[in-house]
């Protein structure tokens, strides 16, 4: 007879802890399928939420919304994936009925969107099964490893940002503040298109050797040598095209508005504490004609993305090891959320099952 409980990885909020427990194996309701999951991500948002930064589910959770697996059984209804099927998922729904959505802007569907995410308002990936909406499914070709696919999530945010918002030529004087999993990932996205003129900053010297090592010829660097670097200097000409922020400090972004040139823009992209304010002189953004953006999800970029991961695959990007990923079984979680706190390894996955 069949198991009808499985391994999960839970969030108990009240308790601000995280424990392997054993909870309900999911059962697919009509339209919806239940994948084995391969490999599970932590997100940054995921340690946010622990640290209780973030209020992302409103009782215990379990995480996980970047999600690799096999398809393990299907609803009534399915018929657009098969059991035994590669898959990784999309964990945002949409209604594609209200006016956000036939407008294109799913992510900010009143009716689902992020109110009903898998790995906050749902159940997610830290399990061994998870349930998904067939519409949220996307096939994996064999040649993407699950480790490398349950990355399509992160990966599509990104590509998303880039096609909405990286709008100068590929000479263009480019700025990553962090290091981390997804500022690399960017850096890695602008580099696959051709954008050589890239510097990174971070503060962890550990971080920083990631992203040398990836031998791309990115400038690496502390915050405080582009500080020197631009003091006294006209920054209007002498400071930067374009700004992502990957790392989500207040002060840092603040500060990065002044760095920028003319026509410059700064795109936010990474978590910031909740209830903190950035500062800027509205005048100087004006003169200067400075554009400030934002992009968090990746919803309706997976198609795009995923021929992405392929071609990049393909090119020589996406190892894991380089960018400084470590796997963990998913039984190893206290280890495995130790070390990405501590800013050891720039992500952990959790391989959840073979």
């Amino acid at each position: 007879m069949a198991l009808s409980t499985m391994k999960a990885v839970k969030f108990f909020y009240n308790d601000g802890v995280v424990k392997l427990v054993d909870v309900p194996k999911p059962k697919p309701a009509p339209g919806q399928v239940v994948i084995k999951v391969a490999h599970a991500g932590v997100c940054g948002s995921d340690i946010h939420a622990i640290k209780k930064d973030q209020k992302v589910a409103d009782g215990d959770t379990i995480f996980g919304h970047e999600i690799s697996g096999v398809v393990h059984d299907i609803g009534e209804g399915v018929s657009t994936v098969e059991k035994g099927e590669r898959v990784a998922i999309d964990p945002i729904p949409s209604c594609g009925e209200c006016i956000l959505c036939q407008q294109g802007h799913l992510v900010h569907c009143p009716n689902l969107g992020l109110n009903a995410i898998i790995g906050y308002a749902k159940p997610g990936g830290w399990a061994q099964y998870t349930e998904v909406p067939e519409s949220q499914i996307w096939t994996l070709s064999d040649d993407i490893p699950f480790s490398v696919g349950c990355q399509l999530e992160p990966l599509a945010t990104l590509v998303r940002a880039f096609d909405d918002h990286v709008s100068f030529s590929s000479d263009a004087k480019i700025l990553v503040m962090g290091a981390g999993f997804l500022g690399v990932l960017f850096a890695e996205l602008l580099h696959f298109h051709g954008f050589r003129d890239v510097t990174i900053t971070q503060r962890s010297e550990q971080r920083q050797k990631i992203a040398k090592n990836l031998g791309r010829g990115y400038n690496v660097c502390h915050p405080d040598v582009i500080r020197a670097e631009l003091e006294g200097k006209d920054k209007s000409y002498e400071g930067y095209d374009m700004i992502i922020d990957m790392c989500g400090n207040p002060e840092a972004i603040t500060e990065a508005i002044t760095w920028l040139r003319r026509k410059g823009k700064l795109l936010l992209y990474a978590i910031t504490p909740e209830g903190h304010s950035i500062k800027f002189d509205p005048f100087f953004v004006m003169q200067k004609e400075i554009s400030i953006v934002s992009s968090s999800c990746g919803c309706g970029s997976f198609n795009r993305a995923l021929q992405v991961m392929k071609n990049m695959r393909q090119n020589g990007y996406l190892d894991l090891d380089k960018m400084g990923a470590k796997v963990f079984k998913m039984e190893d979680y206290n280890d495995a959320l130790k070390i990405v706190m501590e800013k050891h390894v720039s992500k952990v996955i959790f391989e959840v099952s073979t």
